[in-house]
């Protein structure tokens, strides 16, 4: 299982905005811990998106890397594209493994952030621009509560104290989760 954030404030030069995962991979009941170099969180030039679901929906990020590397996703329509590509790659990726009607309830959540926005995007391509910050996966509910209280309720914030606030939500989630595990990784995107 999953649990995966960001969160976005008005930082001294502008917006800020950090994205960040557990690191626990889960293929049923089996739980791979510490894998070396697997991420969650797949980091294009402009943008990073962090997915929860399917392990297939990471290739599909990866396969479409090279397609979107130098790209900038500065609307929601430009979201929506960039989800449909990755969303058609995974389907190609699932057909394979397994029979077409099976395929069709298989995808992930993504979660995209840019350097001054953060989106959700659903597989039914439905597609939320979020203000302050998003959680998506395991423990959602529990990462969302502890991002509202601790979000800054002052106009400027240094990129520690936002770094340390979604730290801090990613790892009492994983407190409250067995389903989600150790280390966080999280990164600024800029």
């Amino acid at each position: 299982m999953t649990i995966c954030a960001a969160i976005k404030v008005q930082g001294t030069s502008g917006p800020v905005v950090f994205i960040g995962a557990d690191s626990n991979v889960s293929y049923g009941d089996m739980r791979l811990k510490n894998l070396i170099n697997y991420s969650k969180i797949v980091k294009y030039q402009h943008f990073a998106v962090a997915l929860c679901g399917e392990g297939p929906m990471r290739e599909a990020l990866l396969l479409q890397k090279q397609r979107w590397a130098n790209k900038c996703l500065n609307t929601e329509l430009d979201v929506l594209k960039f989800a449909k590509d990755i969303y058609k790659t995974f389907q190609k990726l699932i057909k394979y493994a397994n029979s077409e009607e099976e395929s069709k309830d298989w995808a992930g959540q993504l979660l995209i952030a840019t350097s001054r926005d953060l989106f959700l995007v659903i597989p039914s391509l439905e597609t939320v621009k979020c203000k302050k910050f998003v959680a998506i996966g395991s423990g959602s509910e529990i990462c969302t509560g502890v991002l509202e209280t601790l979000y800054p309720k002052n106009k400027k914030s240094s990129n520690r104290q936002v770094l340390g606030i979604l730290k801090q939500a990613l790892k009492i989630t994983i407190d409250h989760r067995n389903d989600c595990g150790q280390p966080v990784k999280v990164l600024k995107v800029s």
